[in-house]
Parts: C-alpha cells; sequence; structure tokens
C-alpha cells in the first residue's frame, strides 16, 4: 500500500533522533497481523498485490538476540507499542520496557468487528523495528 509506505518514510522514531520507520525492517509481534488478513481478504482499495498469501514466507527471529545483533553491529532497533504506520503511536529501545506492549491485545485472534476494543486494534499491532536490513 503506497500511502502507507510514503508514510512510514516519513515519521520519526523519537527513541533514535535521526531513524524513520520506514528507514527499518518491521516485524510483528503477533502471530496474524492484520496487514495478513488484508492481503487473505483481497479486497482493500489501496491493496496493489492481490495474489493470496500462498506466496507469503513468514519469517521468524529471536527478539533478543537479534537486538544483541543490531548492538554489536552498530544497527538501532526500537520497538513500538501500536501500529509503527499510524501518526500516533510510542516506541522504546530498552528490552526492559517490553512490559508496556499489551501483550493480550497482541495475542488476541479477536481484533476487529462489533464489540472489539480499539485498543486490542491498535495494541496487536505492536512492531520490532532494525535499521535498513535484517541478516538472515
Amino acid at each position: 500500500m503506497n500511502d502507507i509506505k510514503q508514510r512510514r518514510l516519513q515519521l520519526p522514531l523519537t527513541s533514535h533522533q535521526d531513524l524513520r520507520v520506514g528507514d527499518c525492517v518491521p516485524f510483528y509481534f503477533c502471530p496474524r497481523s492484520i496487514m495478513l488478513y488484508l492481503i487473505y481478504q483481497g479486497n482493500h482499495p489501496e491493496l496493489s498485490y492481490r495474489d493470496g498469501q500462498r506466496h507469503i514466507i513468514h519469517l521468524e527471529a529471536d527478539l533478543h538476540t537479534t537486538a544483541k545483533w543490531a548492538e554489536q553491529n552498530q544497527k538501532r532497533w526500537a520497538f513500538t507499542l501500536s501500529n509503527a504506520g499510524s501518526f500516533f503511536f510510542e516506541d522504546r529501545c530498552n528490552l526492559t520496557q517490553l512490559s508496556e506492549i499489551d501483550w493480550n491485545a497482541v495475542q488476541n485472534d479477536q481484533w476487529g468487528g462489533s464489540g472489539a476494543s480499539p485498543s486490542i486494534k491498535e495494541g496487536k499491532q505492536a512492531e520490532f523495528l532494525l535499521e535498513n536490513s535484517f541478516p538472515w
């Protein structure tokens, strides 16, 4: 979604003065991301990719190992408490602050629809961001 990509290139991280969200490789903490659901539905007007989930590769990384690697290689990292693509999010760069993530929201299977709390949808979209690239 080009508008989201462009916005992320402008959004600054408060934890790193000159680093923008769009300068980072994003990882979701949740097992079922909202963006993946949009791809599954394939009907969002701004979604350019419409070939379903069968071509999507899911990659996982250990958070602590990745943060340690980043620090050893002069790469900055941060995590957000909600959607890093929104205009209002908070970010952190200290693993001792991981408890500030709404882990109930991250693990929640119901993030939308009637009766769902808006805080669940926002909390579910918490992200880990790694500067520039990821060392597979």
